[in-house]
Formats: structure tokens, sequence, C-alpha cells
């Protein structure tokens, strides 16, 4: 393996927890949130949106080559998508923790049913070239966040 797949098989699976035994997707969104927590304590949220961009754009070219050695069209190890969503979403919880792990469980809920239209936007990208391929594996977390988003955000105003 070069160096190039080395490093994209690291930072598409998450340093590796895509690899944990069960429910890697659920590790991969549970082991973004320390990260997160990290860069809005020192950068505040411009920081954290502005590393989201950077991962969701790494993310997509990682698993652009990580897509390269597996048949599966959106393998599960794969759990950059995961990260990049669950910090879509930690976007609107503030500080507060209670909404931290409301943001969580709640990505984690629309991550897994993909409601309407997720299912059909990964349908279309999964019939593509291995770029949309990459591409859509990051696209449906994040639709998948802004069902999260509105969630949240009915909830804070409920309970703030």
């Amino acid at each position: 393996m070069n160096v190039i797949n080395s490093v994209s098989y690291w930072i598409a699976t998450w340093f590796r927890v895509g690899l944990w035994p069960k429910m890697p997707g659920t590790w991969g969104s549970l082991m973004a949130m320390p990260v997160a927590a990290l860069l809005y304590l020192a950068f505040g949220l411009k920081g954290l949106m502005i590393s989201t961009l950077i991962a969701f754009i790494l993310g997509a070219i990682t698993t652009y080559f990580v897509l390269f050695t597996t048949i599966d069209a959106d393998p599960s190890f794969i759990v950059i998508d995961e990260v990049v969503g669950q910090w879509i979403v930690l976007w609107v919880a503030g500080t507060d923790i209670r909404f931290w792990f409301l943001a969580f469980l709640l990505f984690r809920v629309f991550d897994i049913l993909k409601p309407y239209p997720i299912k059909r936007i990964e349908k279309y990208f999964e019939d593509g070239s291995q770029f949309s391929k990459a591409t859509g594996i990051m696209v449906d977390d994040i639709v998948a966040a802004g069902y999260s988003i509105i969630c949240l955000w009915i909830l804070k105003i409920m309970f703030t």
C-alpha cells in the first residue's frame, strides 16, 4: 500500500475507529465528539465549521482512494462521513452538554433510518464514477445532519 492509500485509509476510517467491531458508524460519530469539543474550545464555532469543511474535502478525497481497494460501494468501515455529519449537527448544539448528547442521538437515528430523500441521494451517487460514489458517501450524512439540526432547533426552542 502506497503513502496516499495509507493516509487515505487512516483518515477515511477516522484513525481506524471504523474498524472497531460492530456499529462502526456509531463509533465514528462518538469518537468525533471529543475532537469537536477540543476544536470548539480552542477555536470557537467558526473553527469547528472550518474544520468540518476541511474534513468534508479530505473525506471525499480519501474515500475516493479507499473505494479502489474494496468492491463495496459504501463500506461501513469508512466513517469520516459520520464525523462530518456529526460535527455539522454540533454547530447548533452550542455549549450545553445535553444538546451535544441529543445531537449525537438525533444524528445516529437519521443516519441509520435514512428517511426520504437520503436513500434516493445515496442511490443517485452510487451509479456514477468513483468520485461520485465518494461524494455520495459524504453527502447522505450531510442530509441526515440537516434533519437532525431541524429537530435539535425545535428541542432547543422548547427547552431553553
